[in-house]
């Protein structure tokens, strides 16, 4: 993909400007800066996977959430698991609202295995959960929203015309998501929220979109409980499809984490993302080589390469950790462990696009 280097140093310069008044509000108020938070949640997953010392793990969660207004979805989710499984119903209900806060709707407490038929929703419980639920759909930017699914609309339309067309729309779209970016109104889970069917059904996405798409592309599944990824999932098919993405966006990855509006394991994913095809990189801008930095978080590139290289593992662990370091996103080790767990206790800890969160 091709962007005018011109229009990418404006942006680079109205970002700066952008940064630095975000950066002012910084200082008067530490808990803007999500560095903090994700260093928390870390200490969670540490004590829970690694030490299995629930009271502390579960401590560190709380103290993240109640700090920060914005919550990521997956973090709840995992520690009203951790909490259900070790029978602390307190601590449960506690995560389950927080979750509700941030786009959790209570009827999908059947697709997480450890919850289903053993659960049980007061009435008091239920009402409470609706009533969050009801706020977190008021602060949904519905105008981004829409934006984000029409993009993704003309990116399934075009991707499979002839190359020259669609570079041509991936360039476009870029442009439209950097513009996003220098509004401070990155299209992701804090701004749009999740992606879920309840969109079309409250009238908050246009019905007929959602049918248009039914008809056309069949992608029932990512509104479901079954395939829910509790991301902004359109967004992320969008930069998927553009290998050059991360490239592109890497100038903004600091303050859009530092903000809150993207986690650190989705700069990761599309980071992977540039290596589906080679073991290195050109983007219009520098050099990226797999044996330098890599971050185990795409699914496509982990299993493409494997296929191609028939190489297992494709990086050493010790440049994954030594990678994953730059934006304070936990070990290989704590990943592999949430993955047995899942497969040994029915928990469902990984999320995102293809369990990338």
């Amino acid at each position: 993909m091709i962007i005018d280097f011109k229009l990418f140093r404006k942006l680079k310069v109205r970002f700066f400007l952008l940064s630095i008044s975000i950066n002012v509000s910084v200082t008067f108020s530490q808990t803007n800066n999500y560095k903090e938070y994700h260093h928390l949640i870390n200490r969670a997953e540490y004590f829970y996977f690694k030490l299995y010392n629930v009271d502390s793990s579960l401590k560190y969660y709380k103290l993240a959430f109640e700090k920060y207004n914005f919550v990521f979805i997956r973090d709840a989710l995992n520690a009203s698991q951790i909490a259900f499984f070790n029978n602390e119903p307190q601590h449960w209900k506690y995560f389950i609202k927080k979750a509700v806060s941030v786009g959790f709707n209570v009827k999908y407490l059947d697709s997480f295995p450890i919850f289903k038929g053993k659960y049980k929703l007061s009435v008091e419980l239920k009402n409470e959960c609706d009533s969050i639920y009801e706020c977190y759909l008021k602060k949904i930017r519905q105008k981004n929203l829409a934006n984000v699914v029409n993009m993704y609309i003309i990116d399934q339309q075009d991707k499979n015309k002839e190359t020259s067309v669609y570079k041509k729309t991936q360039k476009k779209l870029m442009e439209q998501i950097l513009n996003l970016i220098q509004l401070n109104e990155m299209p992701t889970e804090q701004n749009i929220g999740i992606f879920d069917e309840e969109l079309f059904q409250r009238n908050i996405l246009d019905s007929n979109m959602f049918q248009y798409m039914i008809n056309r592309y069949k992608h029932t599944d990512y509104f479901k409980g079954k395939k829910l990824e509790f991301c902004s999932e359109y967004l992320y098919i969008i930069l998927i499809h553009n290998f050059d993405a991360y490239s592109i966006i890497e100038p903004f990855f600091e303050q859009l984490i530092i903000n809150g509006d993207i986690h650190p394991r989705t700069a990761g994913l599309l980071f992977d993302n540039m290596f589906r095809v080679n073991l290195e990189y050109q983007s219009n801008y520098k050099l990226y080589k797999i044996d330098k930095e890599y971050y185990d978080l795409n699914y496509f590139t982990k299993f493409e390469l494997m296929y191609k290289y028939k190489k297992k593992p494709i990086v050493s662990e010790n440049i994954i950790n030594q990678t994953r370091k730059k934006w304070g996103i936990n070990t290989l080790e704590i990943d592999q462990i949430k993955e047995s767990q899942e497969v040994k206790y029915g928990f469902r800890f990984r999320h995102g696009f293809n369990k990338h969160l």
